[in-house]
C-alpha cells in the first residue's frame, strides 16, 4: 500500500514545466512497457517481416548483381600474347644482330684489304723512327674510321675514339666517355624493358656521338697531311686522302686492249691511293633490313594488342568489382534473428508508445495526484502473511472472496472519510469499470461496518444487481421487488462474525417516493456507500444530496482524459473528490 499526502500544501505547483514534461513521458514510456500483449503481437509480426526483408530481398539484390557479371566479356588471357611479345622481341634482337654481324664482317674484310695493300715505294731511306711511328698510327686511324663508316656500330665508333693520334685529343676523349656512358646505360634498360622509343633514342645518341668522333678522327687526319708529316700509306676513303690520291695515267682504248688484253699495273702511289670500296652483299643487306623492318613491325603490334588486352582486362575487372560492391553483404543467421528480434522489439514499443501518447493512460499515483489535485490512495496487493493472519478465523471463512480485509487501502480510505474532523456519513463511488467501482464500494462497507458503523450499501447500476453477485446474495424477481417499498428489500449480508452489511439495489429511474425512502434509509445508518458507474446525465449526478465522491482508477488501464473530465464535472457540479483509490494490482473478478 501506498500513501500519497494531501494535495492541498501545494506541492505542484512549483514544479518546472520541464520537469513535468519528462515526468509525463516517463509515465508514458512505463504504461508502454506494461502493455505485453500488444508488444508481442506487434514485436512477432516485425520479426517474421524483418526476416523476410532480410532473407529474401538480399536474394534478389543478389541475383540482379550476378545477372550483370555474367553479361561482362571473359577476361581474356595475356600469356599467349605475352608470348607472342617475347617471340618479336627475340626476332628483332635476331635481326638486329644479324645485321650487324654482316657489317662487322665486311667492314672487317674492308680494314684486312686495306692493311695487306702494299706500303708506298717512293718514301725517302732517311725516314726516322717517329715518322714510321706516326705513319703506322696514321694509317691505323684511317683503318678504324674506314671501318665505323662502314659499319656504324658502337665497337668501330669506340675503337676511332680509342686510336693512338685521338689520345691526346681532349674533344675525342670527352666524345668517348660519353659514347661509353650512353652505351651502358642502353644496355641496363634493354635488360629491363625491352626495345622501344627511348631505346631508339638513345641508339641515335649513339649514332650521333660516333660521328663526332669520325669528324674529329678526319679533322686530325687533315691536319697531319696539311703539315706533311707524312704520307699514307694506304687510303680507306677516298674522302679523307684525297690530297694524297695520285690519278692513275690514262690509257687509250687502243692500249687497254692492246697486250693481250692486259692493263698496265698501276703505279705503287696510285694503288695506295685507290680506296677500298664495301663489296658486301648488297642483296643479303636488303634482305637483312627487310627482316628487321618485319620484326619491328611484328613488335609494335604485339605490344599493342597486350596493352589492350590489359586495358580490357582492367575495364572488366573495375566493373565486375562494382557489381560485387553493390551486392549486399552476407548476413549470418544468428546476426539477422538478433537483428529481427531487435526489430521486432523496438517496433513492438514504438507502437505501444505510439498509442500511450495518443490515448494517455493512468501510470502512477504523483499523477493522478497532479490530474486530480486530490489525496490518492494506493490499493496494491497485500502480503501473504497479511492474508494468513486476516483469514485465520474459521467465520472468514464464509466471507465472501471478494471482501480483502488484509488491504489497508479500505481502511484509510474510511479514516479519510471519516476521521479528519469533516465527516462524511454519505459517499458515492464512481468508476467507469462497474466490477472495479463495486469491489472497492464493498469493501469500503466492510471496513465501516469493522469500525461499528451502521452501513448501507446501495448499488446504483448498472448493471444491475452486479453488487448481490459479488456478496453471493440470491434474491427474488427485480420487478417484484422494484414495487415493494425499500425497507423490505434490505438484505443484511455477513462478512464476518457479528458484522453485516445492509445492501440495497436502487435504479436510477426510480420514483421520488423511492428517493425519500433512499434518503430515510440513509438517515437510519451511520455509513451509506452509494456505487454508481460513470455518470451520463449531469442532472441525475446524486440519489443523495451529498457532495462527497470517490474516483476509482486502475493503473495503466484508466484514461487520463476520463479522469480529468470527470474532475471537472463533478466540481462543476459543486461535488468534492475526497480522494482518489488507484488500483494497482490485478484486476478484480467475479468469483
Amino acid at each position: 500500500m501506498r500513501i500519497v499526502a494531501d494535495a492541498g500544501s501545494g506541492s505542484n505547483t512549483n514544479i518546472h514545466p520541464n520537469t513535468r514534461r519528462t515526468a509525463w513521458m516517463a509515465a508514458r514510456a512505463r504504461n508502454a512497457a506494461k502493455r505485453g500483449g500488444l508488444i508481442a503481437s506487434v514485436g512477432l509480426l516485425a520479426v517474421a517481416t524483418t526476416l523476410m526483408l532480410l532473407v529474401l530481398v538480399p536474394r534478389e539484390v543478389n541475383r540482379t548483381v550476378r545477372a550483370r557479371i555474367d553479361a561482362l566479356p571473359p577476361i581474356a588471357d595475356t600469356l599467349p600474347l605475352q608470348a607472342n611479345l617475347t617471340g618479336a622481341m627475340d626476332r628483332l634482337r635476331n635481326a638486329e644482330a644479324t645485321l650487324q654481324l654482316l657489317r662487322q664482317t665486311e667492314a672487317d674484310r674492308v680494314a684486312s684489304a686495306t692493311a695487306n695493300a702494299t706500303p708506298a715505294s717512293n718514301t725517302t731511306p732517311l725516314d726516322v723512327s717517329d715518322a714510321g711511328q706516326q705513319t703506322e698510327a696514321r694509317n691505323d686511324l684511317i683503318i678504324r674510321v674506314s671501318r665505323a663508316r662502314t659499319a656504324p656500330l658502337v665497337e668501330n665508333y669506340r675503337a676511332v675514339g680509342e686510336a693512338e693520334l685521338l689520345r691526346t685529343d681532349a674533344r675525342a676523349r670527352v666524345l668517348l666517355d660519353s659514347l661509353n656512358k650512353v652505351s651502358r646505360d642502353r644496355e641496363a634498360y634493354a635488360a629491363l624493358g625491352g626495345p622501344d622509343a627511348r631505346y631508339a633514342a638513345m641508339t641515335a645518341k649513339l649514332g650521333t656521338l660516333g660521328q663526332r668522333l669520325v669528324v674529329v678522327a678526319d679533322q686530325r687526319l687533315a691536319s697531319m697531311s696539311a703539315s706533311g708529316t707524312s704520307r699514307p700509306a694506304t687510303a680507306p676513303n677516298a674522302a679523307v686522302v684525297s690530297a694524297t690520291v695520285i690519278d692513275p695515267p690514262a690509257v687509250s682504248d687502243t692500249a687497254q686492249r692492246g697486250g693481250q688484253g692486259v692493263l698496265p699495273p698501276l703505279s705503287d702511289a696510285a694503288r695506295l691511293a685507290q680506296p677500298q670500296q664495301f663489296s658486301g652483299d648488297t642483296i643479303a643487306e636488303q634482305l637483312a633490313r627487310q627482316s628487321l623492318d618485319t620484326a619491328k613491325a611484328k613488335l609494335q603490334l604485339a605490344e599493342k594488342m597486350l596493352v589492350d588486352a590489359r586495358a580490357s582486362n582492367t575495364r572488366i575487372a573495375e566493373a565486375r568489382a562494382q557489381a560485387e560492391a553493390d551486392a549486399p553483404a552476407r548476413i549470418p543467421p544468428v546476426a539477422m534473428l538478433f537483428a529481427a528480434l531487435v526489430t521486432g522489439l523496438a517496433a513492438g514499443f514504438g507502437c505501444a508508445f505510439f498509442i500511450e501518447v495518443k490515448r494517455p493512460r493512468v501510470a502512477d499515483a504523483a499523477e493522478v495526484e497532479r490530474v486530480t489535485d486530490a489525496r490518492v490512495i494506493v490499493h496494491s496487493r497485500a502480503t501473504s502473511g497479511s492474508r494468513k493472519v486476516r483469514s485465520r478465523r474459521r467465520a472468514d471463512e464464509g466471507t465472501p472472496p471478494v471482501i480483502n480485509a488484509a488491504s489497508e487501502a479500505y481502511q484509510l480510505l474510511h479514516v479519510t472519510l471519516t476521521g479528519y474532523g469533516d465527516t462524511a456519513r454519505e459517499i458515492e463511488i464512481i468508476s467507469n469499470d462497474a466490477l472495479l467501482g463495486a469491489t472497492i464500494g464493498i469493501n469500503l462497507a466492510a471496513a465501516a461496518v469493522r469500525d461499528a458503523r451502521a452501513t448501507l450499501l446501495v448499488d446504483a447500476g448498472p448493471p444491475p444487481r452486479l453488487v448481490n453477485r459479488l456478496l453471493r446474495i440470491t434474491g427474488g424477481d427485480e420487478k417484484t421487488a422494484s414495487a415493494a417499498p425499500l425497507q423490505s428489500q434490505l438484505v443484511k449480508t455477513r462478512i464476518g462474525r457479528d458484522l453485516s452489511i445492509d445492501t440495497l439495489t436502487f435504479s436510477t429511474g426510480a420514483s421520488e417516493a423511492a428517493t425519500a425512502q433512499l434518503q430515510e434509509l440513509a438517515n437510519e445508518h451511520d455509513f451509506t456507500v452509494v456505487i454508481r458507474s460513470d455518470i451520463t446525465d449531469p442532472a441525475q449526478a446524486s440519489l443523495l444530496p451529498t457532495t462527497d465522491v470517490i474516483l476509482c482508477a486502475r493503473m495503466g488501464v484508466t484514461r487520463l482524459d476520463w479522469l480529468i473530465r470527470k474532475t471537472a464535472e463533478l466540481r462543476a457540479q459543486h461535488h468534492r473528490v475526497r480522494a482518489v483509490l488507484l488500483w494497482a494490482t490485478r484486476a478484480p473478478s467475479i468469483r
